[in-house]
């Protein structure tokens, strides 16, 4: 397999991943080569892409994320005071001249660091258990498919090579396989390419078995079928319902540190977050609500945090840009914003010691 530096990364961000930036007494920074992409540049009134690639007009604004001490960050206050600094999010972003890359961010908006800076679109990101490495979905060969990076050096390797491409990548808690989908299915291939096994089929690209988590003990997978969450064996056996097929939109399920609960996005009166217990079937919109209705923002992508938290995509439904944001999932919790309006930032994922 080849691989490529994709950046030099070094020790700093390497000691913050594993133990915290606070704990390694060094703020995590860019080399000088690197440092024009960190994301600190403007953005005017322009197109930006979405998640998919497509163009979206975008307000002008100074596309940074905040930083400990802002205020709020348009209609919603920042993370700033968030308990969990140490940790990680990652995420993807086309905030450097549209370019889509992966970022790494602290949930208080501080050490925004730009990971990879290959031409095309990179997206996607999920943390090895270990933190050592990201999964990814990147086109920079042609083909969309998966790739690994290395965090400590940044070196790239590719692991699929699927002539109808690959996306939405996860680990495995022993770190050995990755999950993925590829058109109506959904497949587990080691860290190393080999051993692509495929895990179940839907009927067409529309109806097929999408963004695949393995549960605690890595024997299932659960996944959606863009209006279920299911969860099934990893040979495709025993497959159950978790949330009931239904006439909307169910998708991007997040299974909860403890395996009890799974999170997900679901259109109501708008698309908003959800949770279901993982151990019985549930109608949609009838778990505990997460986020609220909003005609004018959608809530995606759920990924667990610390402390029952959880941080997903706010997307504006005017412009189609992304706030990565976090709320806990408790009543009358409010969320906060970890990066500024402007650009658009996608697919959260939270790395932190379950």
């Amino acid at each position: 397999m080849s691989n490529a530096i994709e950046s030099k990364l070094g020790p700093a961000l390497w000691c913050g991943l594993l133990l915290g930036a606070v704990a390694c007494g060094a703020h995590v920074s860019l080399g000088a080569d690197e440092r024009a992409g960190d994301g600190s540049g403007g953005h005017g009134g322009t197109a930006v892409k979405n998640g998919n690639g497509a163009a979206a007009a975008s307000g002008g604004t100074d596309g940074n994320v905040s930083g400990a001490g802002t205020g709020p960050i348009g209609s919603l206050p920042s993370c700033a005071e968030q308990a969990d600094a140490d940790t990680w999010i990652a995420f993807d972003s086309d905030r450097d001249r549209y370019d889509r890359e992966l970022y790494l961010v602290h949930p208080d908006g501080s050490g925004l660091t730009r990971v990879t800076t290959r031409p095309g679109i990179d997206q996607e990101p999920a943390f090895s258990p270990d933190r050592k490495w990201l999964s990814f979905t990147s086109d920079r060969d042609g083909t969309p498919q998966i790739y690994l990076l290395e965090l400590a050096t940044g070196d790239v390797t590719q692991v699929t090579r699927r002539d109808d491409g690959a996306d939405q990548s996860t680990f495995s808690h022993d770190g050995k396989l990755l999950a993925f989908h590829s058109g109506a299915s959904t497949y587990t291939i080691g860290i190393d390419g080999t051993d692509q096994r495929r895990v179940i089929s839907g009927l067409d690209s529309v109806n097929g078995y999408a963004h695949p988590q393995f549960t605690l003990d890595d024997t299932h997978l659960v996944v959606d079928r863009n209006n279920e969450i299911d969860v099934l064996m990893l040979d495709g056996s025993a497959q159950r319902m978790i949330v009931q097929n239904w006439t909307t939109t169910i998708r991007a399920p997040a299974l909860s540190p403890s395996g009890f609960d799974v999170a997900y996005e679901v259109n109501c009166n708008g698309v908003s977050l959800w949770s279901s217990p993982f151990s019985v079937k549930t109608n949609p919109c009838e778990g505990v609500r997460i986020t609220a209705d909003d005609l004018a923002h959608e809530s995606t992508h759920p990924s667990w945090g610390p402390q029952d938290q959880i941080v997903y995509s706010r997307v504006d439904t005017a412009n189609n840009t992304g706030q990565i944001t976090i709320i806990a999932r408790e009543r009358d919790a409010k969320p906060c914003a970890v990066t500024a309006l402007g650009a658009d930032n996608r697919n959260p994922v939270w790395g932190f010691d379950h």
